[in-house]
């Protein structure tokens, strides 16, 4: 390899619009051909489906957060990427985006980048780009440690949701992270469309400041007790009665507690995937899966709360008649 490869980081905490953002890259072509690295936090992942509907190359590890658990696994998948890309196992990719989990503090993958041979000399690190999400983020901020360290780590941090806030909280908001992060750009996306601005900061390099110590700022030891991620094995297909029961079930969970949620449904006619978000109270509008499913095309439900009884869960799933098959992380 001649040159390392540009890599960049997508880090947040959850429901702040990552996957979104990053199928936004993945469609620009100044990026060439991305090989893409998901990290969920929950054995069974939905981001892949969504990404994978917009690119070839996606990676996906599974189990826990890439700042503890997963960063043996992470460093071998970045050192065979790149061995496979060399021997032509793979087809030619021109860079690597990481999406770090919600929950994840993305200093130790900032600190394997930046300090642990042979990846120092595969990769470049070009950003770490920060997305934060306009309703919630004061929230996670006071609540989270981890929503503070993401937004101290980054490059660029970028608002999302902003259409569905208000011009004075967007101001507080900014005033909030100019407090975290003083030195690092805020951009506000415009109903969450990526512009040509910010795409030539990320792909030319122009986001990282050079002199930033190869020793990111790291947060507190994390919390994670009352955190659970419950992967729900749903009946496929699902009609539109259960398509309806599957939202159900969700506005019956909505509320602070409810961390994120993310549903694939599938239909039978057409069997085209649909994709159920929520985040806290909100329940977005079902939205049809982009492009072709991944080849696992079960319908299936992934809950993250905190402090929320599995038998909670279980008693919503029963009364809608959703039979299902759940593990709890």
């Amino acid at each position: 390899m001649n040159s390392p490869l540009p890599l960049w980081i997508v880090t947040g905490f959850l429901g702040s619009g990552k996957t979104t953002f990053i199928r936004s890259l993945i469609q620009r072509p100044e990026f060439g051909r991305l090989a893409i690295v998901i990290n969920e936090f929950g054995e069974v992942g939905i981001d892949h489906d969504i990404v994978e509907a917009s690119s070839d190359d996606v990676y996906e590890l599974v189990g826990g957060c890439l700042c503890c658990m997963v960063r043996g696994d992470l460093s071998e998948t970045l050192i065979d990427l790149v061995t496979r890309r060399t021997v032509g196992e793979l087809a030619q990719f021109d860079g690597v985006l990481i999406e770090t989990s919600g929950l994840a503090d993305p200093g130790p993958v900032i600190d394997i980048l930046l300090n642990t041979s042979p990846l120092k000399e595969f990769y470049q690190l070009n950003a770490v780009v920060t997305v934060i999400d306009a309703i919630n983020a004061e929230r996670e901020f006071a609540e989270e440690a981890v929503a503070v360290a993401q937004t101290k780590a980054a490059d660029i941090l970028v608002v999302t949701k902003a259409d569905l806030s208000t011009s004075s909280a967007i101001n507080t908001l900014s005033a909030s992270l100019r407090k975290i992060a003083p030195h690092t750009r805020i951009r506000i996306l415009d109903k969450d469309c990526v512009d040509e601005d910010l795409i030539k900061a990320l792909v030319e390099g122009q986001a990282r400041d050079p002199a930033r110590s190869g020793h990111p700022i790291r947060a507190p030891e994390h919390d994670f007790s009352g955190i659970h991620a419950h992967v729900i094995n749903l009946r496929t297909p699902l009609d539109q009665e259960g398509l309806e029961a599957c939202i159900a079930v969700l506005h019956s969970l909505a509320g602070a507690k409810l961390m994120r949620a993310k549903a694939l449904v599938v239909l039978p006619i057409p069997k085209k995937p649909v994709i159920l978000q929520a985040v806290r109270e909100t329940v977005y509008p079902p939205m049809p899966l982009a492009g072709p499913p991944h080849a696992d095309t079960t319908s299936r439900m992934v809950l993250i709360t905190k402090n929320i009884d599995r038998s909670v869960i279980d008693d919503l799933l029963t009364a809608h008649q959703l039979t299902a098959e759940r593990t709890t992380e």
